[in-house]
């Protein structure tokens, strides 16, 4: 399987055929988008979540800060940050910090420890969605997993009120979705 044929079913295609191609060339774990995207990111994005960590797996030596955070990967993200403190503030290739990538995914102990480490819980995205690490936690994912990041983004000072590019509040995220607790939370902090 060519890198590019690993990529589309890394995505959307055969996943079966993408892991016996990732053990028969484990390079494949090292492929990227054009623009950069680590193929891990990738299959996570898609809902691939068995291949991307598989993929991990494969590069678990090499993984960046954000693949590590986005995977759940907390022993990784706990290394990257002794060896360069600073990861915990960098910005990856699609405009998101670690921080977001762990909120999004829904990793609690990924997202305390990079906050510990001095993540910034109000830290817009460099995209055009203009996300916060709030956003990405109130994002459509069960309200056992969003509460406690939600709470602990608060208490690190996240803005209740922070608007994405559209004006969509984590509060509106919250009520959408349904999740009154969340919405509690949000609200206990000042949210309209």
């Amino acid at each position: 399987m060519t890198e590019s044929e690993f990529l589309a079913a890394a995505t959307k295609g055969d996943e079966t055929a993408a892991r016996e191609a990732l053990i028969a060339n484990p390079a494949l774990a090292s492929a990227s988008t054009p623009d950069g995207m680590p193929v891990s990111l990738l299959a996570l994005y898609h809902g691939r979540k068995a291949l991307a960590e598989r993929i991990g797996e494969a590069r678990c030596e090499t993984l960046s800060i954000f693949e590590a955070a986005a995977l759940g990967r907390i022993r990784d993200v706990s290394v990257l940050l002794h060896l360069h403190r600073d990861r915990a503030l960098e910005v990856s290739h699609d405009g998101f910090t670690a921080l977001h990538l762990a909120a999004f995914f829904g990793h609690h102990y990924c997202a305390k420890l990079l906050l510990e480490e001095h993540a910034d819980p109000n830290a817009v995205s460099e995209n055009a969605m203009r996300l916060t690490p709030l956003h990405s936690a109130v994002a459509d994912k069960p309200e056992s997993v969003v509460a406690p990041l939600v709470a602990l983004l608060l208490n690190a000072k996240a803005n209740p009120n922070a608007m994405q590019a559209d004006g969509f509040t984590p509060l509106k995220a919250a009520q959408q979705n349904g999740h009154a607790q969340v919405e509690k939370l949000l609200r206990a902090k000042g949210a309209v």
